[in-house]
């Protein structure tokens, strides 16, 4: 009888896990109320298309729910993408060495390779947990509220390295 239940149960856990994995979470954004939009272009090279949302329409640092979506305009390897990322917050002064390795091991683990017009997608919640998404699926999460400021630092500090973008996307244009 025992054995029974055991089997059950496992069978339950399997169904439920299964039905998890093949139903990610869908993206919030779209009911969430656009703040800005922008485009990085790198000498006569587009790179990417920004655009930012919050509950509201309007941009306050440190509050959220917040999404970044970025649509890219040409092909670039997650490693690239990674390299980039830890340049930026190089760039930004934070470099706590501990921490940025843990990220982009996980980072390596959730991107993907992107190709043009295909996306990729922070979503931060409340508790500031943050979402990522590939072209609306969801790729993962990193639980650490530490995470969530960095990676949106690189385009919404007011040291970014692209401040044109940055009046686009929290809405100065």
């Amino acid at each position: 009888m025992k054995t029974w239940r055991s089997l059950l149960l496992a069978a339950g856990m399997f169904l439920i896990s299964g039905h998890l994995a093949a139903s990610p979470q869908s993206p919030p954004w779209p009911s969430m109320q656009l703040v800005g939009e922008g485009k990085l272009s790198v000498l006569f090279w587009d790179i990417y298309e920004a655009r930012l949302y919050s509950a509201n329409g309007i941009y306050q640092s440190d509050q959220f729910p917040v999404a970044l979506k970025l649509t890219y305009l040409r092909d670039f390897s997650k490693q690239q993408l990674i390299e980039e990322t830890v340049k930026q917050w190089q760039k930004l002064g934070f470099y706590d060495e501990q921490k940025v390795l843990a990220w982009t091991a996980e980072l390596q683990q959730l991107w993907p390779d992107v190709k043009r017009q295909q996306s990729l997608t922070l979503y931060i919640d409340e508790a500031q947990i943050s979402y990522f998404y590939f072209n609306d699926e969801q790729l993962g999460t990193l639980s650490d509220q530490q995470f969530a400021r960095a990676f949106l630092a690189i385009w919404l500090s007011p040291n970014t390295s692209a401040p044109d973008v940055r009046k686009q996307l929290i809405g100065q244009n």
